[in-house]
Order: structure tokens, then C-alpha cells, then sequence
């Protein structure tokens, strides 16, 4: 047959955030005023020792160091703010006309092979961490070093990893095309590897903070990545109640083309945190150059303290209700829609007291957790981020049962262990490990589906797209 045809980014889906060039070089300039200010803070924070370098550093070295570097540091710091503070000045009322997120495509390795109805079964791979690249003063009281040289490694490692072929065999869980009313849904455990997750479909980075770290890490995944989303975030006092600093930290790598992306800032937050732009990303992702076939990729990173499960709650609210009008407001009729999948660092898990109402959240009702049997209670399979109870924090969940039957038309699937309503493409295999890169935990979701047919694609009132959502951004 004719090979598909290239595709474009769609005209919305501009790379700079700035409307024009004369704007993005301003904040340029802006940023390079503001840099020496940033790096010598930074520096001072990093006289910070983790417990490695006290291990290492015994004796009078490192007070001699402090002694020797803080001093010169602090003085650079002070004759360098003036020109810094008029240089934030100007850079605030700038964010005004910053689109929250950047975009890079980087054409060249081509699309991978598209969807096609009906067709063979297809499988696609979910990876999200949290990779702790916080400017390098900030990394260090969270016992990190060496920001710039860890995000060269990871995404070495990324890069990698996205090379290789998907594990086959009997590891796999293979999950069966949608049964008849009535026909019994058998039961399988999930898969637990120490393994870097191979051949990854997409990346959902969490805590990509600095600049100079997401452009290393950028420039590795390029060439295995098309499409990338970074910088994601709103600055200074645009669209939100508190000053922010940092932007979400989020970064979205994707080898299939990106339709439309929007970016939701949380209103509530506190202490630390309020100084970052948490959110939530969504994305829309086609996988067919010649059909309507689509997913949705949701990824987010949520408040941290533990003692915070109100804002939490109030986050996760906010994130569904903003996932939902996203999919309303780019859903066209006769969508098909492969994946609907939430996923990041939420910041709580199933198990611990103390994260009760979180666990006890209705989205819970909207996507299903493949680790949680229900609250406070985990698959026997699943394992967390620290020894003791599993805690999935980062395990992506996928859109349930009936909303997703009631509105897309599409038949049962089943899932691992239970037997969840999923969207067309079934789901075979949740990989995870304890450890990665010096981050919490990585968490994979491989959904994959034998050959199908929908039973009838979104259409009429379906698909309702009256409701245009304002004040957001996508690719229209």
C-alpha cells in the first residue's frame, strides 16, 4: 500500500511558548541577566554536604571548603542581585504572554507504524519517574548531588532503553479481547522487574526543574523522541494565587504525534510547594495518519507535605474535572480512543495511614489503579517506593469502567487481576521497580491489544464539544 503521509505539527502547536520571536528573545536576555544571580545561590545552597560527601570528607577539609568558597560567594551574590532584581522586574509582567509550556519536535527517525482499523493487536508502553533535577543548592536537601551530570546519565539511559526490543514470552500477562455478557474473566497476576523498562512509547518526567538539566536531558532523547513537551508551568503571578519561581517540573516525551496539549496550574497549594507551578498536563496523541484513532495522556505531579491531604484532594478534583473537559473540548465525532491514562508523583499512597481521604478519592471511580485491589489494600504483586507496605504512588491508572462503556461504546477488557472496563486497547502488563536513577521509583504501564474492531466509534451526543474551556491553551 501507499505510505502514510509525513506528519506536520499542527499550526497551535508552536515550539517557542512566545508568539513571536522579538518576545522569546527578550525573556532570553531576561534569563541571562538573571543567571549569575541564580547559579551563585545555588552554589552557596550546595555547601550543603549529602551523606556520601560526609562520608567521604572527614576532617577539616570541608570547613576549610566552606571557609574558603562561602565567603567569595556571598560577596559575588550581593554585587550581582541589583542587576538581578531589575531584571526579574522586567521578566514578570513578560510571563503574561507566555504560552505554560514549550515544544520541541525534532523530525528526521519518523513516526512509528501507525494505527490501523481493523488491524493486528499493537502495544504501547507508559514510563513515568520522578527524576529529583532540582537546581543543584535545592537537590542537595533531598540528599542529591550533581544535577546536570545525573540528568546526562538518565537520559543516556532513556535513550537507551528506548532502543531495545519489548520483552516477549510468558512474563508477559496477556489480557483477552472483551468478553461475551455473561462469560467468565480470568484472573492474572502482574510482573515485577528490576529491568529499565524497555522500548517506552511515551516518558512522563516529574521534577525536570532546571533549565540546563531538562536541555541535557532534551538533547539526548530527541533523536528516539519526535515530539517533546518542556518548560511546562506558568511564572510570577500568571493564572495563579501565589508568586511562582519554578515551573511544574513536568516533561512529556512522545513518539507518536501530539494533536493538542493543555496545561491546568493548581490554584491550591502551600508552604515550599506554592512556589512551583504544579499541575496537570494533558496531551493528545494520534496514533493512525489516516484514522481518528487517538489517546489521552495525563501526567502530574501533586503537593508534597504529608500533612496537606486537603490540598491534595483538592488537586486531584480539580485534575479530573480538567481531564475530562479536555477530552470534551478536543474529542471530534467518530474518535476512537486507544488509552486514556493518569499518571505522575501524587504524593500518597494506598496503603499508609494518614493518606486516607486521598485513598478514598472518586477518582477512583473514573480510572483504575492496576496495583490497588481498594483502599488500604494492594495487589499481592505490587511493590512501592520504600521497604514496608507497597505504596504505588506512581502507578498510571487507567480511564474505568462504565463512563468509558457509556460514552466511547466499547466492549470489556480485562485487566491485571481483576477485570476493569478499559478503553479499545486492553491491557497485558504492569512493570515497576523499587529503584531508578536515584528517584523514588519508576512505574510502566504496557497496554496492548490482539486485533479489534470497535463496536462503534464516539459520535453525536456522545461526543459533546459545546462546552470551550478559557484561559487554557491547545493546539487549535
Amino acid at each position: 500500500g501507499l505510505a502514510p503521509a509525513r506528519w506536520h505539527p499542527p499550526m497551535g502547536l508552536r515550539e517557542s511558548p512566545y508568539p513571536n520571536g522579538c518576545l522569546a528573545g527578550l525573556d532570553s536576555a531576561l534569563r541571562a541577566l538573571l543567571f549569575p544571580t541564580y547559579w551563585l545561590l545555588s552554589q552557596m545552597l550546595a555547601l550543603r554536604r549529602t551523606t556520601a560527601e560526609k562520608a567521604a570528607q572527614r576532617g577539616p577539609a570541608y570547613a576549610l571548603q566552606v571557609l574558603g568558597r562561602g565567603p567569595a560567594l556571598l560577596l559575588l551574590l550581593l554585587l550581582s542581585a541589583p542587576l538581578a532584581l531589575l531584571a526579574f522586574l522586567a521578566w514578570l509582567p513578560l510571563q503574561t504572554a507566555r504560552r505554560p509550556f514549550a515544544y520541541q519536535h525534532t523530525p528526521g527517525r519518523g513516526p512509528p507504524d501507525a494505527w490501523e482499523l481493523p488491524g493486528r493487536g499493537r502495544a504501547l508502553t507508559f514510563v513515568t519517574c520522578n527524576v529529583c533535577l532540582l537546581p543543584e543548592g535545592l537537590a542537595r536537601f533531598s540528599n542529591l548531588a550533581h544535577t546536570q551530570r545525573r540528568a546526562k546519565r538518565i537520559g543516556q539511559l532513556l535513550a537507551e532503553a528506548s532502543c531495545l526490543p519489548l520483552p516477549r514470552g510468558d512474563a508477559d500477562v496477556a489480557i483477552e479481547m472483551p468478553p461475551e455478557e455473561g462469560e467468565a474473566v480470568a484472573q492474572g497476576p502482574g510482573e515485577i522487574t528490576a529491568q529499565f523498562p524497555p522500548g517506552a512509547d511515551f516518558l512522563c518526567l516529574q521534577e525536570v526543574f532546571d533549565l540546563r538539566a531538562s536541555a541535557h536531558l532534551r538533547q539526548l532523547l530527541a533523536p528516539r523522541y519526535e515530539h517533546l513537551v518542556h518548560d511546562v508551568g506558568v511564572y510570577g503571578l500568571v493564572g495563579c494565587s501565589t508568586l511562582k519561581l519554578f515551573n511544574s517540573g513536568l516533561l512529556l516525551a512522545s513518539r507518536y504525534p501530539l494533536l493538542a496539549v493543555r496545561y491546568h496550574c493548581y490554584a491550591a497549594s502551600a508552604g515550599e510547594d506554592a512556589f512551583s507551578a504544579k499541575g496537570l498536563l494533558c496531551a493528545q496523541v494520534s496514533l493512525s495518519g489516516r484514522q481518528r484513532i487517538v489517546g489521552y495522556l495525563n501526567c502530574t505531579h501533586m503537593h508534597a507535605p504529608d500533612a496537606d491531604a486537603q490540598i491534595r484532594c483538592e488537586q486531584l478534583t480539580f485534575s479530573l474535572r480538567c481531564a475530562q473537559q479536555f477530552q470534551e473540548a478536543h474529542g471530534l465525532p467518530g474518535d476512537v480512543v486507544a488509552f486514556d491514562v493518569y499518571c505522575g508523583d501524587l504524593n500518597f499512597d494506598n496503603c499508609s495511614s494518614g493518606n486516607e481521604r486521598e485513598q478514598g478519592h472518586e477518582i477512583f471511580r473514573w480510572y483504575t489503579d492496576p496495583c490497588r485491589e481498594g483502599p488500604r489494600k494492594d495487589k499481592a504483586w505490587a511493590i512501592g517506593e520504600h521497604p514496608g507496605p507497597p505504596s504505588p504512588q506512581d502507578a498510571p491508572w487507567l480511564r474505568g469502567p462504565r463512563r468509558a462503556v457509556r460514552r466511547h461504546g466499547v466492549g470489556r477488557g480485562r485487566g491485571v487481576g481483576q477485570a476493569p472496563l478499559l478503553p479499545p486497547a486492553p491491557i497485558t502488563t504492569l512493570r515497576g521497580s523499587p529503584r531508578a536513577l536515584q528517584a523514588p521509583c519508576w512505574t510502566t504501564w504496557r497496554s496492548t491489544a490482539k486485533p479489534w474492531r470497535p463496536q462503534r466509534a464516539c459520535a453525536g451526543e456522545a461526543c459533546p464539544r459545546a462546552w470551550q474551556p478559557g484561559g487554557t491553551w491547545g493546539a487549535g
